[in-house]
């Protein structure tokens, strides 16, 4: 991606593409683009898909920005008791987990 002083643009199509049942994600910029600091992924699902399993990142947050459509990520509250707590988010919204 680039050193010290450098940049890059990558359009929709752009960026190794990895492919699942459902949905497909595009790696915008990789760990290794940016010595750990971030990973940058697109992700287009198709209408009514689930999304990725239930999973943390154990110490990594993660966001999401919601172009179109709607998602519904859960959230655990407390994680000494595994109670959730459901966020519908629209176009435009940020969902960000911060599991630090």
């Amino acid at each position: 991606m680039g050193g010290a002083g450098r940049g890059t643009v990558l359009g929709p199509d752009e960026g190794a593409l990895i492919e699942l049942p459902g949905w497909r994600m595009r790696i915008k910029v990789s760990a290794s683009d940016t010595a750990g600091a971030m990973t940058i992924l697109e992700a287009r699902m198709d209408g009514g898909h689930a999304g990725p399993a239930e999973h943390i990142h154990i110490g990594q947050d993660e966001a999401f920005f919601v172009i179109s459509g709607l998602v519904a990520r859960k959230f655990v509250r407390n994680r000494k008791r595994p109670d959730t707590e459901t966020a519908p988010a629209g176009p435009s919204s940020v969902v960000v987990s911060d599991v630090r």
